[in-house]
């Protein structure tokens, strides 16, 4: 009986273990074919079906790289990339997402001060990261912009 359960536990594993890999592999196909809404839609399926499975922390950068890079829209893929540091702290993907919120300040919303409040959190989570000299380029850019947003804070103050 005991033999039984184990293998019809292990049967249940291997079918969603299927499942979770044809609707990823579903999703990177609609974004293939450059079909954002329905691949989000799958990848948000992932999420909410498998939430602590590595699909589920994939389809989440996927999910903030399309909007990022195809829909251009850098406030939400900074939202997105977010809810992988605030579900997924530990996951390799929550460091890129930390490194990208960091770039995305800086590169395309000229948000100077959180860049560098964002880089510098980067470089304190993952002092000896492959990242890290990429982000201490990016905060030597970011050094002259740092006496305008020190004099812009000490005017609000």
């Amino acid at each position: 009986m005991y033999n039984k359960i184990i293998i019809l536990f292990l049967i249940i594993i291997g079918c969603n273990n299927y499942n979770i890999e044809r609707k990823w592999n579903s999703a990177n196909n609609f974004l293939e074919n450059k079909n954002l809404r329905e691949s989000i839609k799958i990848f948000k399926e992932i999420i909410k079906k498998y939430p602590n499975s590595d699909y589920a922390i994939k389809s989440q950068f996927q999910i903030a790289e399309i909007y990022l890079n195809d829909k251009k829209e850098y406030d939400i893929a900074i939202d997105e990339f977010g809810k992988i540091l605030e579900n997924h702290p530990t996951s390799n993907e929550a460091k890129n997402a930390l490194f990208m919120i960091s770039y995305i300040y800086n590169n395309y919303l000229n948000s100077y001060s959180h860049a560098i409040h964002n880089y510098n959190l980067f470089l304190k989570n993952y002092p000896n990261d492959d990242l890290a000299p990429s982000v201490q380029y990016e905060l030597k850019g970011l050094e002259k912009y740092k006496n305008q947003i020190d004099s812009l804070n000490n005017t609000i103050k």
